[in-house]
């Protein structure tokens, strides 16, 4: 009740202001839609300003391990334990993952590689509770929107002993 209230106040006054500025070279108050006039038409556009407002689209997480630094995101990949991107969601509340000797990820020669995560997470050692970001880690650039990236310090065969959250 209190929503039709306020949108049959809202065309009274956009309404009401018409009359007043109609000979104004001024543009018009009230005339959202830019046509010069304003009317029920100006109503539906400030509704849908409202109702595309609400329903912005959500950011989407991803991490990376890989060789090389990505400009952006590229194919995703399936398996944890797969180079390449592999999507979190559109949280990272309670995001938690390892690898270990049963979930590492192996190159073919000792590679420098490259991990990308969302900027809110961080890298720890083996026993998740020291970080490692700056011990094992370089920070490096990252053209991913929301993410942060790093090149590990020395170049290894696998990843593993590390647990991202």
């Amino acid at each position: 009740m209190n929503t039709k209230k306020f949108f049959m106040l809202l065309a009274a006054v956009l309404l009401g202001s018409a009359s007043a500025f109609a000979q104004s070279n001024e543009p018009l108050k009230g005339d959202v839609n830019g046509d010069g006039v304003v009317d029920v038409a100006d109503i539906a556009a400030v509704i849908a300003i409202i109702k595309n407002n609400a329903a912005a689209p959500q950011t989407t997480y991803y991490w990376y391990v890989g060789e090389t630094n990505p400009s952006s995101v590229g194919t995703l990949v399936s398996g944890t334990n797969t180079a390449g991107w592999h999507e979190i969601g559109t949280s990272t509340s309670g995001f938690n993952l390892t690898f270990n000797n049963q979930n590492k990820i192996e190159f073919d020669d000792p590679t420098q590689y490259y991990l990308i995560i969302p900027n809110n997470l961080h890298v720890y050692a083996a026993d998740g509770n020291t970080n490692v970001e700056t011990s094992y880690f370089t920070s490096v650039t990252c053209n991913i929107a929301n993410h942060k990236a790093f090149q590990y310090t020395t170049a290894v065969y696998s990843v593993k002993g590390l647990v991202i959250k």
